[in-house]
């Protein structure tokens, strides 16, 4: 018969485990992100500390730093060319003609920048507290991480030999979506941008950043922008720049796909199937907004590792 006092232990625990959960939860998406930033930051953070002569505390407020200073132009960058990308997608949905796609990309340019700065105001509270949890919770575990990962680990419900399982494949997840699947779209949308450029199409850049996106959509991938942008050109009355971007399409931007993503997820061995990767990341994105996007493979991730109890640990 089981111990009263231990069955009551037990569900209060479980309790307690729940309300944390459910306090956490509209932030989960910064501490995850934070937690992975340290883990990836922390070579950086040793030689920081050799070279402040041992003082942890400095060497990881030196990372940091230096980390925010050099992401903060691309987040301010990226929340302009995600508003203009989400303004033409949705421009899109309505245009029948390729070279409707064009002049969704003229019109959404033009008031892009205005929807950007009207969505940072109307959620800077919010923003600044993500912000802020970032880098505290950043700072955090680059310091005190490995401190806090044996507390944790001691203490949670759930045998040692299954939570290192389980660190080992968060760990893995936010090394294979940072590293594989971010950098091999960012490939892309690098490689479409230039040819946009080259070819003098309208507007490159922000159709770069669609292609950034796009990158992640299974089996079509970047050609749901690079396609309709050809035959937009074709209508255009470009037919010369519309051949080209088609076959550099196919030869360059989607070679790049296949070459790059082999590299980089042999460097960041994510043990997700891409089409999965992508699923989640979607689902995530409907189910729990934005952090979503990184929340959903996560899970999944995780959630293969809970069911396959014979595979050997993650490491």
């Amino acid at each position: 018969m089981a111990d009263p006092s231990q069955t009551s232990r037990r569900a209060l625990t479980i309790a307690l485990l729940v309300a944390c959960a459910i306090v956490i939860a509209p932030y989960a998406g910064i501490v995850v992100l934070a937690v992975w930033f340290a883990q990836l930051a922390r070579p950086l953070m040793e030689r920081a500390v050799r070279l402040l002569g041992g003082r942890r505390r400095a060497g990881a407020a030196l990372t940091l730093a230096v980390v925010v200073v050099l992401l903060l132009p691309v987040v301010v960058l990226s929340i302009v060319a995600t508003s203009t990308a989400l303004d033409i997608f949705g421009r899109l949905q309505e245009s029948r003609t390729g070279l409707a796609v064009l002049e969704a990309v003229r019109a959404a340019v033009r008031d892009g920048a205005v929807r950007a700065a009207q969505t940072v105001g109307a959620g800077a509270t919010r923003v600044l507290i993500g912000a802020s949890l970032f880098v505290l919770g950043a700072y955090s575990c680059l310091v005190d991480g490995e401190r806090a990962w044996k507390f944790l680990r001691d203490r949670a419900p759930l045998p040692p030999a299954l939570m290192d399982r389980l660190a080992g494949a968060m760990q893995e997840t936010g090394r294979g979506l940072l590293i594989g699947v971010c950098l091999t779209a960012l490939t892309q949308s690098v490689v479409a941008t230039l040819v946009y450029l080259a070819l003098g199409v309208p507007h490159a850049l922000v159709l770069g950043a669609l292609t950034f996106v796009a990158a992640f959509v299974p089996f079509v991938g970047t050609s749901t922008v690079w396609v309709p942008t050809a035959v937009g050109l074709a209508l255009g009355g470009r037919p010369a720049a519309s051949a080209a971007l088609a076959v550099l399409g196919v030869v360059l931007i989607g070679t790049v796909d296949n070459v790059m993503r082999a590299f980089f997820a042999h460097r960041a061995r994510l043990a997700l199937p891409v089409w999965v990767v992508a699923l989640t990341m979607f689902g995530g994105l409907a189910v729990l907004g934005f952090q979503g996007l990184w929340l959903g493979p996560l899970i999944a991730r995780l959630a293969l590792e809970v069911s396959a109890p014979e595979l050997d640990p993650v490491t």
